[in-house]
């Protein structure tokens, strides 16, 4: 995944400061997100959502007057060829805003560790909440079936 990723950055995306978000599943979601590509791409959807309000709030600017850029690699499988879905976001570490004369300038805002942590908290319950909204609470997480025998192991 790390040579796509540095292909992204050398060859499409422009000579900025770029980070490679990566997003996790949480267990008890992979099999519904395996299994309904709608949601995992309304999931992913709202995560970058989240992400992108907030480069545009560092930035201090609001999402139509800052625009930032990404590329997503959906991760699917891990190394024992579990499922462990997962998305890898390499994104402009900062947003792009025009100014009074017209001109584009790039703002670097990259986040902090306590930024980052906060970050993923508030993407984890708007995804959360999007599920619900969909019909899908945190106890209604699909067929009750776990994915493999690792996650059986981990939950002994």
């Amino acid at each position: 995944m790390s040579e796509r990723a540095a292909w992204w950055v050398d060859h499409v995306l422009p000579n900025v400061a770029t980070r490679q978000w990566v997003l996790t599943v949480p267990w008890s979601r992979r099999w519904l997100l395996a299994r309904r590509p709608d949601l995992m791409c309304g999931v992913h959807r709202v995560a970058m959502r989240r992400i992108e309000r907030w480069y545009a709030g560092q930035a201090g600017a609001n999402g139509r007057e800052a625009q930032t850029g990404s590329v997503t690699g959906v991760q699917r499988f891990g190394s024992a060829l579990n499922l462990n879905l997962r998305f890898h976001i390499v994104s402009l570490d900062g947003v792009y805003t025009r100014g009074a004369d017209g001109r584009l300038s790039f703002t670097r805002v990259g986040p902090h560790t306590a930024d980052v942590e906060a970050l993923v908290v508030a993407i984890a319950a708007s995804c959360e909440a999007w599920l619900a909204g969909q019909g899908f609470g945190p106890e209604e997480d699909g067929d009750g079936e776990e994915d493999d025998a690792q996650a059986v192991i981990q939950q002994a």
